[in-house]
């Protein structure tokens, strides 16, 4: 099989649903440069209606602070806690977080635990609106989208009085009175939860002409530089970054988009190098499973989420000049490797069964088998099969993705949904990701072989 070599392919995953990614790379060049095509006119439709709610709202974008949230930890410190641990007592949330021992069970969320912290969905909140506004102020040099994000990103990353402090130190806190390694505060698997940030802030580049675009992003800028220095100098992040699971993937993924966003193309290639030379061995087997992902008690969700932010960190590395995808991760092991491990399943030759009984849906391959075809080619048309198998009728690729690209490889040419619902988030994640070569929208094709 054959590979891209003149058209270099820049994936951007740019929402969260609740099964998949949110993090996301863009390309620079691409983003400054939208121009309206026929091609994504749906998308960039969808996109204005949302950039148009952005701007009209009187959301204050600042980290809520709860009433569990302990008055030791300084004002401005993102909190959360860890979602999988539960009391080992019967006694109310708020006494057993500090009267008695917790337990993790893997896959089992515990949703009192979620409700002790909103700055979760204050910080995607945040990632979504500023990245929103950016890219439709990208396309439709309006204002008003500028103005919404800029003054977004005054408020939670300059302004002292209402700014997020750079760190996360007590991100993913384990409740309970049992001896912890970090102490009170939170563990390396809260910086998970900051991986959106890398595609926000390069989506922000977008603002660069901006009227007062020039102080502002020098502002974030000063804080991006200061969250990274935290996040190779302390523990926390330190450990996160050795993580060899998804939680290293992402890690990786943040500090490559973090570099490229303030200019660092030397530091975001050397993150992405280390973890090749480090946890990317480690993570795909032999068959192309991944059993650090897979062995979860939703071992199904966990191994894709992963091979997203693979195909993900793919893309900024591609940016650089790095060819992840011929990238060895072990003896005759590559990132094609973990995707084709996925054909039988698509053809419901094999099942995928998790430890914890959660369902399985397939459609979410789609995207990984487009971009395989992509870069390794389709000569026997097994990827397009694949997708053919498990793509519903009414199955949506339209969205942010088609700002870029035509994601339609392998997709029936009748009876596919193409208009967008007023929510331009679809609940499957490969619609949300794009791929882009400069400033020119491309079709989704493969290699030739």
């Amino acid at each position: 099989m054959g590979h891209i070599t003149s058209i270099p392919l820049l994936v951007a995953l740019l929402v969260l649903s609740t099964t998949a990614l949110e993090d996301a790379f863009l390309n620079l060049t691409a983003l400054i440069s939208l121009k309206a095509t026929p091609g994504s006119q749906q998308a960039q439709g969808a996109l204005k209606r949302k950039a148009d709610e952005f701007a009209t709202k009187s959301t204050k974008y600042a980290l809520t602070r709860n009433s569990a949230i302990p008055s030791s930890i300084p004002k401005g410190t993102y909190v959360s806690y860890a979602v999988y641990f539960h009391p080992d007592c019967s006694l109310p949330i708020n006494k057993a977080l500090t009267s008695c021992k917790w337990t993790r069970k893997d896959g089992n969320r515990n949703t009192e635990v979620s409700k002790l912290s909103d700055n979760p969905g204050d910080l995607k909140g945040v990632c979504d609106a500023v990245r929103t506004l950016s890219l439709a102020y990208g396309i439709y040099q309006d204002t008003r989208y500028a103005t919404g994000a800029l003054d977004i990103l005054k408020s939670f990353f300059i302004n002292p009085e209402t700014a997020m402090l750079p760190n996360l130190d007590y991100g993913q806190i384990e409740p309970g009175t049992q001896t912890k390694k970090y102490g009170d505060k939170g563990r390396p698997a809260g910086l998970i939860e900051s991986r959106c940030l890398g595609n926000m802030f390069i989506a922000s580049q977008t603002l660069a002409k901006a009227p007062g675009a020039e102080t502002t992003l020098a502002g974030v800028r000063k804080w991006v530089s200061s969250f990274v220095e935290w996040f190779k100098s302390s523990e926390i992040g330190k450990d996160e970054i050795l993580s060899a699971n998804n939680h290293g993937t992402a890690a990786a993924f943040q500090l490559a988009a973090f570099y490229t966003f303030l200019g660092d193309k030397t530091s975001a290639a050397a993150a992405i190098n280390n973890f090749l030379k480090g946890a990317y061995p480690k993570q795909i087997a032999a068959d192309g499973s991944m059993p650090l992902e897979a062995d979860r008690n939703d071992g199904f969700h966990y191994s894709l989420m992963n091979l997203y932010m693979l195909i993900n960190l793919a893309g900024v590395a591609e940016s650089l000049g790095i060819s992840m995808w011929k990238a060895p991760a072990g003896e005759g092991r590559t990132l094609q490797t973990a995707i084709d491990f996925y054909l039988p399943y698509a053809h419901k030759k094999k099942t995928f069964t998790n430890k914890g009984g959660q369902g399985v849906q397939l459609e979410p391959l789609v995207y990984p088998f487009q971009m395989a075809a992509a870069h390794y080619g389709d000569s026997g048309q097994k990827y397009k099969g694949a997708i053919q198998a498990i793509a519903k009728p009414s199955y949506n690729p339209t969205n942010q993705a088609y700002l870029y690209t035509d994601m339609s490889y392998g997709l029936p040419s009748k009876g596919v949904k193409r208009e967008n619902s007023s929510n331009d988030e679809s609940s499957t994640p490969e619609s949300k990701i794009s791929k882009t070569d400069g400033s020119k929208r491309k079709s989704l094709k493969p290699a030739s072989t």
